[in-house]
């Protein structure tokens, strides 16, 4: 099963599959550190305490009557928002 057309990449990716294997783990290893650079919501409240949006999160997460870890569901009507918050 499969392409035709594709045929000839399958025997290469056979034939090489232990240098390929190897290639792809060496790329990732290397690359990995670049991923520092990256700039994510978990990386800046570490980094940057002081940005605004990091800032107010850390404050509304220490009133534990705001629930910055809490969820909300609006459902159509009362009996589907008791069957939801029976799930």
């Amino acid at each position: 099963m499969g392409f035709v057309a594709l045929a000839p990449v399958d025997r290469f990716l056979q034939r090489y599959r232990m240098p390929i294997v190897v290639t792809t783990i060496l790329v990732v290893v290397l690359a990995s550190p670049l991923l520092w650079f990256l700039r994510s919501i978990s990386i800046r409240c570490i980094c940057e305490p002081k940005v605004e949006s990091v800032a107010t999160f850390l404050e509304l997460r220490k009133d534990p009557q705001a629930g910055a870890n809490a969820i909300e569901i609006i459902a159509p009507d009362l009996s589907a928002a008791d069957a939801t918050a029976k799930r």
